[in-house]
């Protein structure tokens, strides 16, 4: 994840560039093993969402290649169970 400060500007960024432009986003968000890194992340997700505004979002992608999470070096098993 982004330090708050860094995170903050590129949201303005982007923020500025999709209102500006009339533009629709996908936003993802992550699962892994780490409940509370992926708790965090939905939280932000969702603050991002707020702040873009229904008609900016062209949806929302959970989890990034989930087959595969098995194969990542040190991922417990009873996790991807």
């Amino acid at each position: 994840a982004w330090p708050d400060g860094s995170r903050e500007e590129a949201w303005e960024q982007l923020l500025d560039a999709v209102k500006s432009n009339g533009v629709k986003v996908l936003v993802g968000t992550q699962i892994t093993c780490d409940e509370q890194d992926d708790d965090r992340d939905w939280r932000l997700v969702k603050e991002l969402l707020q702040k873009l505004g229904r008609d900016h979002v062209m949806g929302v992608a959970v989890g990034n290649e989930l087959e595969l999470l098995q194969f990542k070096k040190g991922i417990d098993m009873t996790c991807v169970r």
